[in-house]
């Protein structure tokens, strides 16, 4: 299998970037290691954080 893209659970459609899609990945695993709500990037708690995080 060629870069063993199947275990990250993405379908590359180039809406964004790959690495912005990385940086997806990352933020959304470490809502679960930090005890942050599902999908935290969307919460008004959490919004402004992950937009500096996305764009370092």
């Amino acid at each position: 299998m060629a870069h063993a893209l199947w275990y990250k659970g993405t379908c590359p459609d180039n809406d964004v970037p790959r690495a912005l899609d990385e940086k997806r990945i990352l933020w959304a695993a470490g809502d679960i290691v930090e005890n942050r709500p599902p999908l935290s990037r969307w919460h008004p708690d959490y919004a402004e954080r992950f937009k500096k995080f996305s764009e370092a």
